[in-house]
């Protein structure tokens, strides 16, 4: 983590003490004591469900691919990944780069096939979180007054997700010209490279297995909203469908590229939303920070342990290689 990383934790971290004191620590803290080790541990076990299936979709892919890698190898790869988007600004485009080098480090494929699978995994994932965002706001619209930082925030994603389809299912198309009759630049070499990423994400799956991917993806955003319902039941608050709006809101404003892992933004659009149930922000926020403990500080605690083992094997496999090559 460098020093602008380390600065922007450290913004988002204050904005977050700054927020917890304005709402009254000891309401937070009065609601925080009613968590019960059992039903967090429970929430632990679905959050690292949700990740499994996840790493089971890239060892899918990458079956498709004819690599072969254990689901466990898969699920530390992605956990590292998640450990650079967590620590970075980046829509995830951060931590997506680096499963992709990961990837690349311990399979056959190179960067242009990788780049099709996470194409393909990123569309996927997306587009069930379209279908669901763009009805919670409809039903949200209809009933709350939300701040536009949250229809900005569509919009951005709307954007993002446009380019991702189309990429995946138009980037391929029209005929790619070969070195010699295009001219090299660092432009057309992009243009290749994801043309070729292109091509190679949509070759990988029939639609029996696109729709198995996408049910796997509703899965585990559906997951998501249960694990905040199941923290409000824990914490004795009646909020029901307001959770479930809150949930796919503060996820939403979250990818905005401001602070790193969405750290303060996801909070305060939760604590905002969940309040407009009828709950003080305080018990808002209180639902918010155990939500996050679970899908961000938890996943990041493993991201971390998991990183490290990756920096671990892969320089120790880089040393024998370096030796074997000098014997």
């Amino acid at each position: 983590m460098n020093i602008k990383h380390a600065l922007l934790w450290l913004i988002g971290i204050i904005f977050l003490a700054v927020v917890v004191l304005y709402l009254g620590l000891e309401e937070i803290t009065a609601a925080l004591n009613k968590a019960e080790i059992s039903v967090l541990t429970f929430l632990a076990a679905l959050q690292l469900i949700t990740l499994s299936v996840t790493a089971f979709q890239w060892q899918f892919m990458l079956g498709k691919s004819g690599q072969k890698i254990t689901l466990g190898k898969s699920l530390a790869i992605n956990l590292a990944g998640n450990y650079v988007e967590s620590i970075t600004p980046s829509v995830k485009i951060g931590g997506e780069s680096a499963k992709i080098y990961l990837f690349h480090r311990n399979t056959d494929l190179n960067y242009s096939q990788l780049t099709g699978i996470l194409l393909a995994l990123k569309y996927f994932s997306l587009l069930p979180f379209m279908i669901l965002i763009t009805g919670t706001l409809v039903l949200a619209f209809s009933v709350y007054e939300l701040p536009w930082l949250v229809y900005l925030a569509f919009f951005v994603f709307l954007l993002f997700f446009t380019g991702i389809a189309w990429i995946h299912f138009k980037g391929g198309n029209g005929e790619v010209k070969s070195q010699r009759e295009s001219k090299k630049t660092l432009f057309n070499s992009i243009i290749g490279f994801v043309r070729k990423a292109s091509i190679y994400s949509r070759s990988l799956t029939g639609p029996g297995e696109s729709m198995s991917l996408l049910v796997l993806s509703g899965f585990i955003w559906i997951l998501y909203p249960a694990k905040t319902y199941l923290v409000t039941v824990m914490l004795g608050l009646e909020v029901g469908l307001p959770a479930i709006i809150a949930t796919y809101i503060a996820y939403l404003v979250s990818m905005v590229p401001l602070l790193p892992g969405g750290l303060g933004s996801f909070e305060g659009s939760m604590a905002l939303v969940l309040s407009f149930s009828g709950i003080i922000p305080a018990e808002g926020l209180a639902v918010a920070l155990l939500t996050r403990l679970i899908t961000f500080w938890f996943p990041l605690l493993l991201s971390t342990a998991a990183a490290g083992y990756l920096a671990l094997t892969n320089n120790y496999l880089a040393e024998n290689e370096s030796m074997i090559r000098v014997k």
